[in-house]
């Protein structure tokens, strides 16, 4: 538990199934940090947000009140594609917390300890959070369990007189998911005692080593559980689950050597499902890729399309459109700068937008393997790279009939860069860069991050791309902004070429400081700043050399490595793939 700070900070309150209150910045929870389905880690212990309609925000009804509903009649309308009965984005709700409880217990966010399997880091008791609950209510005689603290541990120092009674138990790392969303504990207990024997045929038929567990015969009674962990290894078969008798005689006694083989069927622990669920840690980027949708609010209220590309071309051709434009509420400013401002012939335009209004929707979730943004809001039927079905999860129980989904809206500012479309025809009409596009559009789709992600890369791409992450860079070099404080969206397809570097309120920057940079000739000189450095990088001349293998995340990336163009993954919409110095050198060489 912490105060709150006196800083303006927008920040949410989250409360635990044992009414134990957590504060998060609001913006966090739609983001790849966490949201619903996600694993949120607090000071105290990861928490497993709920799904939207059990938030009691959701069930007081308090969201159905007007004054935190999103007006983006466009974003709205492009959610109804798939959300026919959406009536409404609701602000994911704001709260104060005074260090004990919140100022209005009705705007909380729901959540429930996970995984929920704990051990005491004293006595080493292994347990379910359930039982550890139970019995320190039948021991201790007191319902003060915030957070979870051993009964045992509790017991002993009461008797023996001891000063410190209360050892507050700790989350074992391990947990499973499965490619229909769904996410458990691990057996531990069937681990422990029931963990089937292959025959010496299916050993040799068997070449992935898969490990099953024998869920016919019945755990015995009267027993409980200890976590250990040896010195004398450094891997999982120095950690074991004990099984002992209330006497203190050990029972049975397994470690987790090849615990990642083992698939538990979703009907063996679960009330339905026929995916195999499979282990994982909790903290790995497998366990949850959040499905969230980002909106620039703009006048207009139609949506023609529910593509990515679509949404985004309106955007594009409503900013470049702009020379001085205010909108009616003043949370959108664009202002197209003079081209004294920056010698750059490479560039059609920039602009400068004082204000803008990002919103963010997350509509659902995928664990194991992602999909691509096109396939958010359509119903489409995924399988995953082991031939089983990949579903998404959607934030609210009620799925594509819900009413509300919750969302997010930032204030912030940006600079928008436009590419000269017909300069860009002419240059990439050329063999060595359309070979070193193909070359990553190969490695992509060999090794892309799951088989439900498309991506059509071009020399155009990887010029656009990597001028935005050299610009961001250079920010930090030269105006103090960390990348962390700044985000891309970019505007890539046939009819557009372009990209927005923004800040949002609450990041460095955002108070003027960015668009600032747009009043004198700033904005060239960190125009030809970054690219006078992107000429040479710190690892050259092994990055500049990349054979056509590539490097980074599947060999998606050419001339480029973080000692020159590769930002903090919250600041790259393409998890810092596509990029190529080559390909931004060849562009603006003169320069």
């Amino acid at each position: 538990m912490r105060r709150r700070s006196k800083r303006n900070k927008s920040e949410s309150v989250v409360e635990s199934k044992y009414s134990r209150f957590e504060v998060t910045q609001t913006r966090k929870v739609i983001s790849s940090y966490g949201g619903v389905g996600s694993i949120v880690e607090t000071p105290r212990g990861s928490i497993l947000i709920e799904p939207f309609n059990k938030w009691r925000f959701f069930k007081d009804d308090v969201h159905k009140d007007e004054r935190l509903h999103i007006k983006d009649r466009r974003f709205l309308n492009r959610l109804k594609f798939s959300f026919e009965k959406l009536d409404a984005l609701v602000k994911v709700p704001e709260n104060t917390f005074d260090g004990y409880y919140p100022e209005d217990a009705k705007k909380t966010i729901a959540a429930s300890y996970f995984p929920k399997w704990m051990f005491c880091p004293k006595c080493r008791r292994f347990d379910h959070i359930d039982n550890w609950l139970k019995n320190w209510k039948n021991e201790v005689k007191d319902n003060n369990f915030q957070p979870p603290k051993c009964f045992k541990c509790h017991s002993k120092a009461i008797k023996n007189k001891e000063r410190r009674k209360f050892y507050e138990l700790e989350q074992i790392r391990f947990i499973m998911t499965s490619p229909s969303g769904n996410i458990a504990d691990v057996c531990w207990d069937r681990w422990v005692f029931s963990q089937k024997k292959k025959s010496k045929e299916e050993k040799e038929n068997d070449t992935n080593s898969i490990k099953r567990l024998d869920f016919d015969n019945d755990i015995p009674e009267n027993i409980y559980f200890e976590y250990k962990v040896s010195d004398k290894f450094n891997n999982l078969t120095g950690i074991s689950i004990i099984a002992k008798d209330f006497s203190g005689k050990e029972v049975k006694r397994n470690n987790l050597s090849g615990l990642f083989s083992l698939r538990v069927q979703e009907s063996n622990i679960l009330d339905y499902g026929y995916s195999d669920m499979k282990v994982t840690i909790r903290s790995s980027n497998s366990v949850y890729y959040p499905n969230i949708l980002n909106s620039l609010q703009l006048p207009n209220e139609e949506a023609k399309s529910d593509t990515e590309e679509a949404y985004r071309l309106a955007e594009f051709e409503f900013i470049t459109s702009q020379t001085d434009y205010e909108s009616e509420d003043g949370y959108l400013t664009i202002k197209k700068i003079s081209e004294d401002l920056y010698d750059t012939s490479e560039l059609k335009n920039i602009y400068r937008l004082d204000n803008l209004k990002m919103t963010s929707v997350q509509v659902s979730f995928t664990r194991q393997e992602p999909i691509d943004k096109d396939y958010y809001l359509q119903d489409i039927t995924h399988q995953t790279n082991q031939g089983q079905i990949l579903k998404k999860r959607h934030t609210s129980e009620y799925g594509l009939k819900t009413k509300y989904l919750p969302a997010i809206e930032n204030l912030g500012e940006g600079i928008f860069f436009e590419f000269d479309n017909e300069t860009i025809d002419e240059w990439q009409n050329n063999k060595e860069l359309q070979k070193r596009a193909e070359s990553i559009q190969k490695n992509y789709d060999e090794t892309k991050l799951s088989t439900h992600e498309y991506r059509t890369i071009t020399p155009k791409y990887l010029l656009v791309h990597t001028f935005s992450h050299i610009i961001i860079k250079e920010l930090e070099f030269l105006s103090g902004y960390p990348a962390t404080s700044l985000q891309e969206r970019l505007y890539i397809s046939d009819d557009m070429q372009g990209v927005l570097i923004y800040t949002i309120a609450g990041a460095e920057g955002s108070y003027g400081g960015l668009v600032s940079l747009c009043d004198d000739t700033k904005i060239g000189g960190i125009i030809r700043s970054a690219l006078e450095r992107a000429k040479d990088c710190a690892s050259d001349p092994i990055c500049e050399n990349t054979d056509l293998s590539g490097q980074g995340v599947g060999g998606t990336n050419l001339a480029a490595c973080y000692s020159c163009a590769l930002l903090p993954e919250t600041s790259c919409e393409e998890f810092n793939r596509f990029l190529d110095r080559y390909a931004l050198n060849s562009f603006f060489k003169d320069k």
